[in-house]
């Protein structure tokens, strides 16, 4: 289910529908997934819009618990989300979608 990865909470959030449930993630940027899809496992995700503003695909970061902890996640969360925006940049995005 998409509500239990980091991808699929991404890609939900900045759909073309926009759920109101979703806000966070869409503030933050970014969703992270801990322990939901499998104990053990960690993500998190970053939207890849293309040239509508439009999520078209996430750019992911996943492993497990004890390596990929929440402070872990902190600290390679910009890097996601810029290399994110290149893709984007590269498929024709001119803007984030609206936040």
């Amino acid at each position: 289910p998409y509500e239990s990865t980091a991808n699929g909470k991404v890609l939900h959030a900045f759909s073309a529908e926009r759920p109101a449930d979703a806000q966070a993630i869409r503030a933050q940027g970014y969703a992270v997934a801990v322990d939901e899809l499998e104990h053990g496992l960690a993500a998190l995700a970053a939207p890849v819009f293309g040239p509508d503003g439009v999520a078209v695909a996430a750019l992911s970061i996943s492993g497990p618990t004890i390596r990929l902890t929440r402070t872990r996640i902190a600290e390679l969360a910009p890097a996601l989300v810029e290399q994110a925006q290149f893709l984007s940049e590269r498929l024709g995005a001119t803007h984030r979608g609206a936040a």
